[in-house]
């Protein structure tokens, strides 16, 4: 009996420890890569585990002229589809436990969330430099998507999602090392 509860939760469990590992590798092969570049990597949130409601952001990378402020966010699975509304509202659309026939029944859950704090913190020496504003996704989800307006455009790498710029791990590691 306990080790069929056991067996359940690890079950349910899987999908949050799994994002979890991906946000630890993703976030060391950063600070691999600033160390290798002599940029300076800062942690300024509590976690980068933190959620996207949470306004604090997750470190900033100095380089030689310009100052990366990040915010770490994500979703579990690739099954949940992310909608930034506004500064302080984002939607979701969970498909994780939908089979195909019933996902279009599945409609946007607007959430509220604080404004990201980019700025909190700057030196001065940081204040002189281009500033960039990220929002790295990982794990990232299926669709991303952008309400400009009356319309909603999906956006990828390098696309402006209102408070910042949208990252995957990828895209952000290519940009900032230019490899």
């Amino acid at each position: 009996m306990i080790a069929a509860i056991i067996a359940i939760a690890l079950i349910f469990s899987f999908p949050y420890v799994l994002a979890a590992a991906k946000r630890t590798i993703l976030v060391l092969s950063i600070k691999r890569g600033c160390k290798r570049n002599g940029y300076k990597y800062t942690r300024i949130g509590t976690s980068v585990f933190s959620r996207i409601r949470s306004g604090r952001c997750s470190f900033r990378i100095e380089t030689d002229n310009a100052v990366y402020t990040v915010k770490v966010c994500g979703t579990v699975s690739r099954r949940v589809h992310l909608r930034f509304a506004d500064d302080t509202h984002y939607a979701v659309r969970n498909l994780r436990f939908q089979l195909s026939s019933s996902a279009r029944a599945i409609t946007y859950e607007t959430k509220q969330k604080e404004r990201f704090l980019f700025r909190q913190g700057l030196t001065e020496r940081e204040l002189s430099k281009r500033q960039e504003r990220v929002i790295l996704l990982c794990p990232e989800p299926g669709i991303v998507s952008r309400v400009i307006g009356s319309e909603t455009r999906e956006i990828a790498n390098g696309d402006n999602a209102g408070e910042g710029i949208l990252y995957n791990g990828d895209g952000f590691k290519r940009l900032l090392f230019k490899r």
